[in-house]
């Protein structure tokens, strides 16, 4: 199992968060459980979004394939996904709407 627990800016340039340093890659097809969860208050109009896609979707702000939702601080989402599916994709999170705080993520993926 592996854990990340970080901090999303609120800065209107960079809106959205890397989650992986590179593209997932698997040997085997297998099915990866990844839960997902704001833990600080989102404020009104926010909702944040666990996706996947390419280098070119996550700079440009495009969700590309997306894993999970998350709009009320607390609220864990869990999504089940084939890693045949995540293959040759980076994981990031996406800031829909303006916030005026950072929030705190928590992110976990288990085999």
């Amino acid at each position: 199992m592996i854990t990340i627990n970080g901090v999303l800016s609120p800065d209107h340039l960079q809106p959205h968060g890397l989650i992986s340093g590179m593209p997932v890659t698997t040997a085997a097809n297998t099915t990866l459980k990844i839960a997902f969860q704001i833990t600080t208050g989102v404020g009104p109009g926010l909702e944040f979004l666990l996706c996947a896609g390419s280098m070119d979707d996550f700079n440009n702000g495009v969700a590309g394939l997306v894993l999970a939702s998350v709009a009320a601080p607390g609220r864990q989402t869990l999504t089940i996904v084939d890693t045949d599916t995540l293959a040759g994709k980076e994981i990031y999170i996406l800031r829909q709407g303006t916030g005026v705080s950072p929030l705190a993520i928590h992110f976990t993926i288990n085999v």
